[in-house]
């Protein structure tokens, strides 16, 4: 009885691996993407939440050091020496929290002093971009010129942190203090595009040590400018990400 032959020709496997081939190219890019995006997303939310949990540490521990047994529930009620930091020059142990915070908070907060030279503190911010390749605005570069900076010690992120004073309403009684803003770069200045919507996160830190994404409007007005398409600013992606439960879905 003759045998069937039932291999395939030299063609044949040369053509099928051209398949594979031209598949793999088109396919493997997005896929990528997807993994990078959703890593992003994971590393945002970690870092969030362990800056949030910092700032509640040390308003716990500035109430168990309260010599007048009163409670204390906001950061600019807790003077520097209500907690336990590491000395830094200028900071008074008299000086409120919420003035010195990007000097002495990160004790709390899981996080090191980042050791940079001049020049590289000077090219982080004049490197930072917007999602879509531009600049940012001179008042983005200059905050990201003053900001403290920081390594987390068990991510890859870096978290750049300005003490400041925003109110969000005229009236006094009726608003929560931003007391510093914060930049978090989920994979470190050196490691990453540096772009805002990309892999640098704008957030403040209200009076209360919870973490607000910029953009995050009454009207929604990120939904349109951290848009699927036509991104005009990357830094409202912070509250998009946040939004879509810390996914990043525009493209």
């Amino acid at each position: 009885m003759k045998k069937l032959n039932t291999g395939f020709t030299l063609m044949e496997v040369l053509m099928a691996l051209a398949i594979v081939g031209i598949v793999a190219a088109v396919v493997a890019p997005r896929l990528v993407n997807n993994l990078h995006e959703s890593y992003t997303g994971a590393v945002l939310a970690k870092v969030v939440r362990q800056l949030e949990n910092g700032c509640q540490k040390i308003i716990s521990e500035a109430n168990a050091n309260s010599a007048d047994g009163s409670t204390i529930e906001t950061l600019d009620a807790i003077k520097v020496g209500d907690i336990t930091h590491i000395d830094v020059d200028g900071v008074s142990d008299s000086d409120s929290l919420d003035e010195k915070l990007s000097q002495v908070g990160y004790t709390f907060m899981d996080l090191e002093p980042l050791d940079l030279t001049a020049a590289e503190n000077n090219s982080i911010h004049l490197n930072a971009h917007q999602y879509d390749g531009t600049k940012v605005n001179v008042p983005d570069m200059l905050f990201l010129a003053l900001t403290k900076k920081f390594k987390c010690k068990k991510l890859p992120a870096e978290v750049y942190m300005l003490s400041t004073y925003i109110n969000n309403s005229d009236d006094e009684s009726d608003y929560e203090k931003n007391v510093s803003y914060v930049f978090i770069d989920t994979d470190g200045y050196q490691n990453g595009s540096n772009a805002f919507g990309k892999d640098i996160f704008f957030f403040n830190i209200t009076n209360s040590g919870k973490l607000v994404p910029y953009g995050s409007t009454e009207d929604d007005s990120y939904k349109e400018k951290c848009a699927d398409s036509g991104i005009t600013d990357g830094k409202t992606c912070t509250a998009r990400v946040v939004a879509d439960g810390w996914k990043i879905t525009y493209r």
